[in-house]
């Protein structure tokens, strides 16, 4: 599997960001923030591999309400059809 090279910047910066509010908010903390930032650039992608299955096993719920209503549909021009 191929790895989406826009998800993954755009979960780079969530990490870049989410370690820059840290280091700013927790000054006393900022040499174990700093000590943390390597592991979690290697860590970047198994996290966002994750998050990628996580958000494919959720249900959608606009598909499931956009399925009764497209067999809806093709109930009603199969009728249509059979009248004509």
């Amino acid at each position: 599997m191929k790895c989406n090279m826009k998800y993954l910047f755009r979960v780079a910066g969530a990490l870049v960001a989410v370690l820059a509010i840290a280091y700013w908010a927790l000054p006393q903390y900022r040499a174990e923030i700093l000590a943390l930032a390597p592991f979690a650039a290697v860590m970047l992608c198994p996290l966002s591999m994750l998050l990628m299955m996580w958000f494919m096993q959720r249900p959608v719920e606009s598909d499931s309400t956009a399925a009764p209503q497209a067999s809806k549909l093709l109930s009603s021009s199969e009728s249509r059809s059979s009248r004509l």
